[in-house]
C-alpha cells in the first residue's frame, strides 16, 4: 500500500516449509504499478492455523525501511479471529472520497479536480483526484483514496476544486475515514464552474456551518462625531471563535 494506491494481493509462498517457529522468511514482489511512497503492507491469513510474527521488514529497490514491530498479536487466533492486519511505517489515516456524478445533461467533466481534506485541527495538502481511465462520467460513482499521517483532528469537510471550464455537477459526496463511513453529504450548491457564476471550489461538510453576521462599528472621534460607521460580514466556522465586546468611549 502506497500514497497513491495499492498493488494486487500477492500470495506469499516460498519453496519448502516457510513460516516455521523462529524462522525468518523473505518474499520478493516485483510490480510496475506506481503506488507512490510506501506506506503499509497488509498481511492476510486464510485458514484457522494461527500465526504470530514479531516484526516485518520491508526493502524497496534496495532501500531498507524502518522495522515495523507487531503490536497487534496473533493472526487468526482462537479468541478474536483477526485475519488481516496492516503493518505501517507510521500511523496513516486512509480517506476514501466517493463522488456521484449527476445524470443531468452535460454533468460529466474532463476538467482537473482537486480535493482538500479539512479537519478540526487543520487540513491535508491538496490532492489531485485522477483515477485510471475515464472518471467523473455522467451517472458514474468514483472513489478516490487518500492516505496521510498528518494529524488534522476530526474530519470536517472535503473541499472540491475544479480547474478548467468543463462544468461538473455531482449529487452527493461520501467520505470514509479508516473504514468508518460518515454521513452522506448532498450537493446543495449545484454546478462547479458553471457558465453563470463560475463557482470553482466548494467545501462539502458533514455538518452545516452557519453564516453569522458580525457587525462592527469603527469610530474615530473627530469633534465629537464619528468619521465612519461601517458594517462588515465575516463567515465563521467552528474552527474560529469570535468574541465581540462593546466598549463605551
Amino acid at each position: 500500500m502506497g500514497s497513491r494506491g495499492s498493488l494486487t494481493e500477492f500470495k506469499a509462498d516460498n519453496p519448502g516449509n516457510d513460516r516455521e517457529i523462529g524462522q525468518t522468511d523473505t518474499y520478493i514482489i516485483t510490480d510496475i504499478t506506481d503506488i507512490g511512497e510506501f506506506r503499509c503492507v497488509s498481511i492476510r491469513i486464510d485458514g484457522d492455523d494461527g500465526w504470530l510474527i514479531t516484526e516485518v521488514r520491508v526493502e524497496v529497490d534496495g532501500t531498507q525501511l524502518p522495522t515495523i514491530p507487531n503490536k497487534i498479536g496473533w493472526l487468526d487466533d482462537v479468541l478474536d479471529r483477526l485475519t488481516e492486519v496492516a503493518f505501517c511505517l507510521t500511523d496513516f489515516v486512509e480517506y476514501n472520497v466517493t463522488t456521484v456524478t449527476s445524470t443531468e445533461t452535460n454533468a460529466a467533466t474532463d476538467a482537473v479536480v482537486y480535493f482538500t481534506i479539512m479537519g478540526s485541527r487543520g487540513s491535508l495538502t491538496e490532492f489531485k483526484a485522477d483515477n485510471p481511465g475515464d472518471d467523473r462520467k455522467r451517472g458514474q460513482t468514483d472513489t478516490y483514496i487518500i492516505t496521510d499521517n498528518t494529524d488534522i483532528g476530526e474530519f470536517r469537510c472535503v473541499s472540491i476544486r475544479i480547474d478548467g471550464d468543463d462544468g461538473w455537477i455531482i449529487t452527493e459526496v461520501r467520505v470514509e475515514v479508516d473504514g468508518t463511513q460518515l454521513p452522506t453529504i448532498p450537493n446543495k450548491i449545484g454546478w462547479l464552474d458553471d457558465v453563470i457564476d463560475k463557482l470553482t471550489e466548494v467545501a462539502f461538510c458533514v455538518t452545516d456551518f452557519g453564516e453569522y453576521k458580525l457587525q462592527s462599528r469603527l469610530f474615530s472621534l473627530r469633534n465629537g462625531r464619528s468619521a465612519f460607521d461601517r458594517t462588515s460580514y465575516i463567515n465563521i466556522s467552528n474552527f474560529v471563535t469570535f468574541i465581540n465586546r462593546e466598549k463605551s468611549v
